[in-house]
C-alpha cells in the first residue's frame, strides 16, 4: 500500500496523527484545521517555491544570532501538535506557542545538556525555545513577528 504524501511532499504515513488526519490536498491545505505554511506555499508558489521558502527562513534564523542555534541546514514539516508548548512569561502566566492546529517549518538542535533548542516559523513568525527532554521546562528564547 502507498503512503499517503502531503502536498509539500512529506510522508503522512510517518505521521503519528495520519491516521485520524485527512491530509492537506483534502483539505486544501489545513491538515490539522489550521494553516500550514508548506501547504500554503506549494499551492501558491509550488515545490521549487517551498524549497526558496526553506532556505530564506534558514537565513532568517541564522540571522538571530542564538547561540547554539547557529543557521539551519534545513527545515521539517512539523505538526503543531509536537512543537506546542507551555512558555512561562513575565508575571507568572504561561502563553501556548504555536497554536496547536497549525503545520509549521522547523528543527531541533541537542545543545548537549541534556536540553534542545527548537525553531519553528509560521507565515508570520520565528520562535525558537529551549526545552528538556518531550518538551519540559521549555523558555522562549525568542519570537519575531516576520
Amino acid at each position: 500500500m502507498e503512503r499517503k504524501r502531503g502536498l509539500c511532499g512529506a510522508d503522512c504515513g510517518a505521521c503519528p496523527r495520519g491516521e485520524s488526519c485527512p491530509g492537506c490536498a483534502a483539505t486544501n491545505g489545513h491538515p490539522f484545521g489550521g494553516e500550514c505554511i508548506a501547504a500554503d506555499c506549494v499551492l501558491a508558489c509550488g515545490a521549487e517555491g517551498l524549497e526558496a521558502l526553506k532556505r530564506e527562513l534558514c537565513r532568517e534564523f541564522g540571522a538571530l544570532g542564538i547561540e547554539g542555534l547557529g543557521t539551519p541546514g534545513t527545515l521539517y514539516e512539523l505538526s503543531g501538535a509536537y512543537v506546542c508548548l507551555e512558555y512561562p512569561m513575565p508575571g507568572g502566566q504561561t502563553l501556548r506557542l504555536p497554536e496547536e492546529n497549525g503545520a509549521y517549518l522547523g528543527t531541533q538542535k541537542e545543545l548537549g545538556n541534556g536540553r534542545c533548542l527548537g525553531a519553528v516559523a509560521g507565515k508570520d513568525f520565528l520562535l525558537v525555545g529551549e526545552y528538556g527532554p518531550m518538551g519540559t521546562d521549555p523558555v522562549l528564547i525568542c519570537y519575531k513577528k516576520r
